[in-house]
């Protein structure tokens, strides 16, 4: 597969002057049903709740410790999310028995139900104010069943799900859904101030844009050339991302503070160290064109951009077809 060449000339990369467009005049053009609510959380926990579920269905017959489990542990809590609740005893060493147990329930973030118990654990939708929480109760050292991986499998989902109710929304736009073997790549990426307020942002670049394609990390060179990363390397550059990022946070924060040369005003563009304040309604745009297949395949980018909001990163993907 060629990798992907990132044009951030001075024309495409961000600028005050004709990048930072009105998000309601973009969305009239690319889409305009961007930031509609997909599903109802309720509708949307409950789908992944079932999928769990049908996932235990699906593994009884290599579980033993799943022989009794059926469609009478799936149920619903006082709010109206399924919850999964199972235990069994099974034979142990000695003609005993040990107890296999696991819940899954949904409730507030703030909530502390299951911290009590043994085995327990809670996976965070921070933008939903909600957790799945519950609890493991497996043999020490038998090799059993694994409720979390199964939760685990459906975490992309749920971090996706959650994206339309970010402040700040990121999309990936290609120009056209279907290209020809060896036709370049154009496509469009787009940070949106959704909320009701101004938001501190960082520019739309190689240093803040992290991309995947077809679930391979991708990473950029200093010459703007998107190649493959091994996961060892990922790691790092993610960490050193990071690290960077809030660094560069503080600081701007700082100035912000003590610079009384600065405008006061928030309905004024404020940009400091390459940081900028997006204001609500407000859009950064930058283009992006990548070489060509050289074989016909389906491809799904995938971008994400380099803030934390609440212990989530705004993402967006996009499906290609490579055609003959």
């Amino acid at each position: 597969m060629k990798a992907i060449v990132i044009l951030l000339s001075t024309i495409c990369m961000f600028c005050m002057s004709n990048n930072v467009i009105t998000y309601a005049q973009e969305q009239e053009s690319e889409s305009a049903d961007a930031v509609i609510v997909d599903q109802h959380p309720l509708e949307k926990i409950n789908s992944i709740v079932q999928k769990i579920y049908d996932e235990i269905i699906i593994a009884k017959g290599r579980w033993s410790e799943l022989a009794n489990f059926d469609e009478k542990c799936l149920s619903k809590n006082e709010a109206g999310f399924s919850t999964i609740t199972y235990e069994m005893q099974v034979p142990s060493a000695g003609g005993k028995t040990s107890l296999y147990a696991f819940k899954l329930d949904v409730e507030p973030i703030s909530a502390k139900t299951y911290v009590q118990y043994n085995g327990y654990y809670n996976f965070n939708m921070p933008l939903l104010d909600l957790q799945f929480a519950g609890y493991v109760v497996k043999h020490p050292l038998r090799r059993q069943f694994d409720l979390e991986a199964a939760l685990n499998k459906f975490a992309q989902e749920l971090a996706d799900y959650q994206q339309q109710f970010m402040p700040l929304r990121f999309f990936i736009i290609p120009e056209n859904d279907v290209y020809h073997i060896g036709e370049p790549i154009y496509f469009k990426v787009i940070l949106a101030n959704t909320s009701k307020y101004n938001i501190l942002v960082n520019e739309l670049n190689k240093s803040t844009l992290y991309f995947t394609l077809n679930n391979a990390v991708w990473g950029t060179s200093d010459g703007d050339v998107v190649r493959p990363l091994s996961a060892k390397e990922a790691r790092r550059l993610q960490r050193q991302q990071d690290r960077e990022a809030r660094a560069k946070q503080r600081d701007v924060l700082n100035r912000l503070k003590h610079n009384q040369g600065l405008p006061t005003s928030l309905g004024e563009q404020i940009q400091v160290d390459g940081r900028l304040i997006l204001k609500a309604d407000q859009a950064l745009t930058v283009n992006f064109v990548g070489e060509g297949y050289d074989k016909a395949q389906d491809i799904e980018i995938r971008g994400i951009y380099q803030l934390n909001i609440k212990g989530l990163k705004p993402t967006a993907k996009a499906a290609l077809k490579i055609v003959e």
